[in-house]
């Protein structure tokens, strides 16, 4: 039996399962340790949810692909699944009613889109671990606007006329806008960014992520000449707005480089070019970047320009080999 992970090989070593039961609970277990969640069980190209399995035996299994994804990812996805829905449901209440068009056909739907939202914050609060009654949003606690919504889907059920209906979305046209804010606002919180962070990626997101860094490398790199001609030459302005696509970048590489040691079992420091290791590069890097930054706070353009151009940028120039050899190492595992 092949395990897979979103599509991708993986080595489980399976040891006293008997069942596909033991097998999934086995792998739900190495999951939770990376802070990944099961969602679904590909079983022989057909999906079936964790808790829905079907009484095959293992030996008439020939693949197993787990469907994981990372919390981060889970929470933004259904973060802006929520934000779209509010829209929508928003641009048809004040649509129905400048031309008063009907809208008990949309009612139900209405209905179902409240409890659908409820499941979303709901899932949103448990797994950023935060209490919707302590967090403000303009001047009342996002609870607050819970109850609002919760009590306008209740008062749906009372209304059966148009006119009654359009009075009633009249008086309280303002709720999905609100919860589109809260919304946006919980996108752009520190609990999203830390757990953004902390988050361990899916093999096939970590995958995806190497090449598109490697891609990138040419156009950071000549990125890095061209902040320093904007400072030499005064144009501050778009010479910081470029270097913080090169932090968010230096950040990716870094944040990918540390998830692929516990995800696919990757010792770094094996990992040379020039008898530097992977390991190696990595903290270069973190220390050229914080001298950056320290360069940053005390405005001194001279300085940074120098780091930028001898020794960011030759450090930068042999990434790709890293990436490269990183990338053999699992292919060998497919």
């Amino acid at each position: 039996m092949e395990i897979q992970i979103n599509d991708y090989p993986v080595d489980f070593e399976l040891t006293e399962e008997q069942t596909i039961s033991d097998v999934i609970n086995s792998i739900s277990e190495w999951t939770q340790e990376r802070d990944l969640i099961f969602t679904e069980a590909g079983i022989n190209d057909h999906n079936y949810t964790i808790d829905n399995l079907p009484n095959i035996a293992l030996d008439e299994i020939k693949t197993l692909n787990c469907h994981v994804q990372s919390k981060s990812n889970l929470i933004i996805s259904s973060i802006n699944a929520g934000i779209e829905y509010c829209n929508k449901v928003q641009e048809f209440l004040e649509k129905s009613l400048i031309s008063e068009a009907s809208v008990l056909p949309e009612v139900d739907n209405i209905k179902s889109g409240i409890d659908w939202l409820m499941e979303v914050l709901g899932k949103v609060q448990q797994l950023l671990g935060i209490d919707f009654n302590e967090i403000l949003f303009t001047d009342n606690s996002v609870q607050y606007y819970i109850d609002r919504i919760t009590t306008f889907g209740n008062g749906l059920n009372l209304l059966n006329g148009k006119n009654s209906l359009n009075e009633f979305f009249e008086k309280e046209k303002s709720i999905f806008a609100d919860l589109a804010g809260i919304f946006k606002m919980l996108l752009m919180s520190e609990d999203i960014k830390l757990l953004v962070i902390q988050s361990i990626d899916s093999p096939d997101v970590l995958v995806r992520s190497l090449y598109e860094i490697k891609s990138e490398i040419p156009s950071q790199v000549k990125n890095l000449e061209n902040i320093s001609i904007s400072y030499q030459t005064g144009k501050d302005d778009i010479a910081a707005e470029k270097l913080n696509d090169f932090i968010d970048f230096v950040f990716q590489f870094s944040r990918t480089s540390y998830q692929i040691v516990p995800v696919f079992g990757i010792d770094p420091d094996e990992i040379k070019i020039d008898d530097l290791s992977f390991n190696e590069k990595n903290n270069e890097l973190q220390d050229l970047l914080k001298e950056i930054i320290e360069v940053m706070e005390n405005d001194d353009i001279i300085s940074l320009s120098d780091i930028l151009e001898y020794e960011m940028k030759p450090s930068f120039e042999k990434l790709d080999e890293y990436i490269d050899s990183v990338i053999k190492f699992l292919e060998k595992r497919k």
